[in-house]
Protein backbone atom coordinates (compact mmCIF):
# COMPACT_ATOMS: atom_id res chain seq x y z
CA UNK A 1 0.00 0.00 0.00
CA UNK A 2 2.55 2.10 0.85
CA UNK A 3 4.30 2.26 -2.70
CA UNK A 4 1.49 2.46 -3.96
CA UNK A 5 0.36 5.76 -2.76
CA UNK A 6 4.46 6.89 -3.43
CA UNK A 7 3.63 5.81 -6.93
CA UNK A 8 0.45 7.65 -6.98
CA UNK A 9 1.87 10.54 -5.47
CA UNK A 10 5.08 10.69 -8.01
CA UNK A 11 2.81 10.56 -10.57
CA UNK A 12 0.20 13.21 -10.36
CA UNK A 13 3.32 15.25 -9.22
CA UNK A 14 4.78 14.60 -12.82
CA UNK A 15 1.34 15.31 -14.32
CA UNK A 16 1.15 18.21 -12.84
CA UNK A 17 4.70 19.42 -13.66
CA UNK A 18 4.43 18.64 -17.30
CA UNK A 19 0.71 20.42 -16.94
CA UNK A 20 2.83 23.61 -16.05
CA UNK A 21 5.27 23.56 -18.86
CA UNK A 22 2.30 22.51 -21.52
CA UNK A 23 0.86 26.53 -20.57
CA UNK A 24 4.45 27.39 -21.98
CA UNK A 25 6.16 26.10 -24.78
CA UNK A 26 9.49 27.72 -23.47
CA UNK A 27 9.47 25.92 -20.28
CA UNK A 28 10.71 22.34 -20.50
CA UNK A 29 10.50 19.59 -17.62
CA UNK A 30 14.05 17.43 -17.01
CA UNK A 31 14.27 15.39 -14.47
CA UNK A 32 12.37 16.89 -11.24
CA UNK A 33 12.30 20.72 -11.99
CA UNK A 34 11.36 22.82 -14.91
CA UNK A 35 13.31 24.71 -16.86
CA UNK A 36 12.87 28.03 -18.99
CA UNK A 37 14.24 29.02 -22.31
CA UNK A 38 14.19 32.34 -22.74
CA UNK A 39 15.05 34.25 -26.40
CA UNK A 40 16.66 37.66 -25.11
CA UNK A 41 17.30 40.27 -28.12
CA UNK A 42 19.42 42.90 -28.53
CA UNK A 43 20.57 45.78 -30.34
CA UNK A 44 23.54 44.62 -32.63
CA UNK A 45 26.06 45.58 -35.39
CA UNK A 46 25.45 45.97 -39.06
CA UNK A 47 21.95 46.27 -38.78
CA UNK A 48 21.19 43.06 -37.27
CA UNK A 49 19.92 42.42 -33.76
CA UNK A 50 21.84 40.32 -31.32
CA UNK A 51 19.54 36.86 -30.12
CA UNK A 52 20.74 35.42 -26.92
CA UNK A 53 18.85 32.07 -24.90
CA UNK A 54 18.99 32.11 -21.62
CA UNK A 55 18.06 29.41 -19.24
CA UNK A 56 16.57 29.63 -15.99
CA UNK A 57 15.37 26.81 -13.28
CA UNK A 58 12.39 27.01 -11.52
CA UNK A 59 13.34 27.26 -7.53
CA UNK A 60 10.77 28.38 -4.59
CA UNK A 61 12.18 31.90 -5.01
CA UNK A 62 10.88 32.18 -8.54
CA UNK A 63 13.23 31.48 -11.98
CA UNK A 64 16.95 31.37 -11.28
CA UNK A 65 19.00 32.61 -14.47
CA UNK A 66 21.55 29.71 -14.73
CA UNK A 67 23.41 30.13 -18.25
CA UNK A 68 23.02 31.85 -21.55
CA UNK A 69 24.43 30.77 -25.29
CA UNK A 70 24.48 33.01 -28.34
CA UNK A 71 22.35 31.99 -31.35
CA UNK A 72 22.76 34.61 -33.17
CA UNK A 73 25.44 37.64 -33.33
CA UNK A 74 26.80 39.02 -36.56
CA UNK A 75 29.73 41.95 -37.09
CA UNK A 76 31.59 43.40 -39.73
CA UNK A 77 32.18 46.32 -41.73
CA UNK A 78 32.56 47.25 -45.70
CA UNK A 79 34.93 43.90 -46.70
CA UNK A 80 33.85 41.30 -44.38
CA UNK A 81 30.90 39.43 -42.30
CA UNK A 82 31.89 37.15 -39.18
CA UNK A 83 28.93 35.37 -37.47
CA UNK A 84 27.94 33.10 -35.24
CA UNK A 85 25.25 30.81 -34.52
CA UNK A 86 23.64 28.63 -32.11
CA UNK A 87 20.57 25.77 -31.23
CA UNK A 88 20.25 23.72 -28.39
CA UNK A 89 18.17 20.76 -27.66
CA UNK A 90 17.33 18.35 -24.71
CA UNK A 91 17.97 15.25 -24.79
CA UNK A 92 16.42 13.16 -21.31
CA UNK A 93 18.32 14.57 -18.67
CA UNK A 94 20.62 16.39 -21.15
CA UNK A 95 20.32 19.90 -22.36
CA UNK A 96 23.34 20.17 -25.66
CA UNK A 97 24.64 23.80 -26.94
CA UNK A 98 25.82 24.21 -30.60
CA UNK A 99 27.87 26.56 -31.85
CA UNK A 100 28.78 27.82 -35.36
CA UNK A 101 31.29 30.18 -36.55
CA UNK A 102 31.71 31.48 -40.15
CA UNK A 103 33.06 34.12 -42.06
CA UNK A 104 33.60 35.68 -45.14
CA UNK A 105 35.43 38.34 -46.56
CA UNK A 106 38.77 39.83 -45.13
CA UNK A 107 38.25 39.17 -41.09
CA UNK A 108 41.64 37.76 -40.16
CA UNK A 109 40.78 38.20 -36.29
CA UNK A 110 37.52 35.90 -36.88
CA UNK A 111 36.98 32.74 -36.26
CA UNK A 112 35.19 29.68 -38.02
CA UNK A 113 34.43 26.29 -36.78
CA UNK A 114 31.88 24.22 -34.64
CA UNK A 115 31.35 23.58 -30.72
CA UNK A 116 29.15 21.25 -29.00
CA UNK A 117 28.21 21.95 -25.11
CA UNK A 118 26.70 18.94 -23.28
CA UNK A 119 25.08 19.86 -19.48
CA UNK A 120 23.58 17.42 -17.21
CA UNK A 121 20.25 18.39 -15.08
CA UNK A 122 21.09 15.73 -11.77
CA UNK A 123 17.65 13.93 -10.98
CA UNK A 124 18.29 14.28 -7.16
CA UNK A 125 19.10 17.88 -7.20
CA UNK A 126 18.21 19.27 -10.19
CA UNK A 127 21.08 21.19 -10.25
CA UNK A 128 22.75 21.68 -13.91
CA UNK A 129 26.41 20.21 -14.28
CA UNK A 130 28.73 20.91 -16.91
CA UNK A 131 29.36 17.33 -18.73
CA UNK A 132 31.46 17.31 -21.60
CA UNK A 133 32.20 20.12 -24.65
CA UNK A 134 34.40 19.28 -27.80
CA UNK A 135 35.66 21.86 -30.68
CA UNK A 136 37.02 22.41 -34.03
CA UNK A 137 37.44 25.76 -34.55
CA UNK A 138 40.07 28.14 -36.23
CA UNK A 139 40.40 31.64 -34.69
CA UNK A 140 42.31 33.06 -37.62
CA UNK A 141 45.48 33.99 -38.42
CA UNK A 142 45.13 37.95 -36.55
CA UNK A 143 43.20 36.49 -33.52
CA UNK A 144 44.76 36.52 -30.09
CA UNK A 145 45.00 33.26 -29.84
CA UNK A 146 47.20 32.97 -32.84
CA UNK A 147 49.08 36.59 -31.91
CA UNK A 148 50.45 34.84 -28.94
CA UNK A 149 51.56 31.61 -30.14
CA UNK A 150 53.55 32.75 -33.80
CA UNK A 151 50.76 32.11 -35.64
CA UNK A 152 49.84 28.77 -34.44
CA UNK A 153 46.73 28.96 -36.34
CA UNK A 154 48.77 28.17 -39.11
CA UNK A 155 49.69 24.70 -38.14
CA UNK A 156 45.54 23.62 -38.36
CA UNK A 157 46.06 23.45 -42.42
CA UNK A 158 50.22 23.44 -42.88
CA UNK A 159 52.63 20.39 -41.96
CA UNK A 160 54.59 20.97 -38.41
CA UNK A 161 58.32 20.57 -39.49
CA UNK A 162 59.95 21.39 -36.30
CA UNK A 163 59.72 20.57 -32.77
CA UNK A 164 59.69 24.53 -32.09
CA UNK A 165 56.60 24.88 -34.61
CA UNK A 166 54.60 21.53 -32.24
CA UNK A 167 55.26 23.81 -29.31
CA UNK A 168 53.84 26.94 -30.65
CA UNK A 169 50.47 24.71 -32.14
CA UNK A 170 50.06 22.94 -28.80
CA UNK A 171 50.11 26.65 -27.38
CA UNK A 172 47.39 27.83 -29.54
CA UNK A 173 45.57 24.61 -28.66
CA UNK A 174 44.95 24.95 -25.44
CA UNK A 175 44.33 28.91 -25.69
CA UNK A 176 41.23 28.03 -27.98
CA UNK A 177 40.72 25.26 -25.44
CA UNK A 178 40.80 27.41 -22.71
CA UNK A 179 38.76 30.54 -24.94
CA UNK A 180 36.21 28.69 -26.07
CA UNK A 181 35.52 26.24 -23.61
CA UNK A 182 36.20 22.59 -24.92
CA UNK A 183 38.39 19.89 -25.65
CA UNK A 184 39.71 20.39 -29.46
CA UNK A 185 38.89 17.20 -31.78
CA UNK A 186 40.60 16.25 -35.07
CA UNK A 187 40.12 14.20 -37.79
CA UNK A 188 37.11 11.75 -37.91
CA UNK A 189 35.73 13.25 -34.87
CA UNK A 190 35.95 16.93 -35.98
CA UNK A 191 33.82 15.85 -38.74
CA UNK A 192 31.48 14.44 -37.80
CA UNK A 193 31.02 16.94 -34.91
CA UNK A 194 31.42 19.78 -37.87
CA UNK A 195 28.35 17.53 -39.45
CA UNK A 196 26.66 17.17 -36.51
CA UNK A 197 26.49 20.96 -35.92
CA UNK A 198 25.52 22.10 -39.05
CA UNK A 199 22.66 19.41 -38.94
CA UNK A 200 20.83 21.10 -35.72
CA UNK A 201 20.79 24.21 -37.63
CA UNK A 202 21.32 24.08 -41.45
CA UNK A 203 18.22 25.98 -42.84
CA UNK A 204 19.31 29.01 -40.63
CA UNK A 205 23.04 28.73 -41.68
CA UNK A 206 21.89 28.53 -45.58
CA UNK A 207 19.57 31.68 -44.61
CA UNK A 208 22.81 33.56 -42.92
CA UNK A 209 24.79 32.84 -45.93
CA UNK A 210 23.02 32.59 -48.81
CA UNK A 211 24.18 35.93 -50.31
CA UNK A 212 28.07 33.90 -49.78
CA UNK A 213 30.74 32.17 -52.40
CA UNK A 214 30.11 28.81 -51.47
CA UNK A 215 33.50 28.13 -50.65
CA UNK A 216 33.22 30.79 -48.19
CA UNK A 217 29.62 29.61 -46.70
CA UNK A 218 31.02 26.05 -45.77
CA UNK A 219 34.59 26.97 -44.99
CA UNK A 220 34.73 26.14 -41.54
CA UNK A 221 33.94 22.35 -42.77
CA UNK A 222 36.55 21.94 -44.68
CA UNK A 223 33.49 21.22 -47.87
CA UNK A 224 34.23 22.78 -51.18
CA UNK A 225 31.17 22.93 -53.23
Amino acid sequence: MRYSILFLTSFLWSVYMFGQAGADPSVKVIGPAQFKFEQIEEEGEIGYPIRTLVMYRKDEGGWKKLLSHTLDERSGDHNSIAIELGSYKVEGNKVIFYSYWAKAGDAPASPYGARKQVYRVENATAKVRFYEASLSIDTGPMSMESEKTQGGSAYLTTVIRTEQERGWFRDYIRLVEQNYGGDFVYGEDAFELKQEVRASMKDRIAEATKDWEKEEAFRSFGIYK
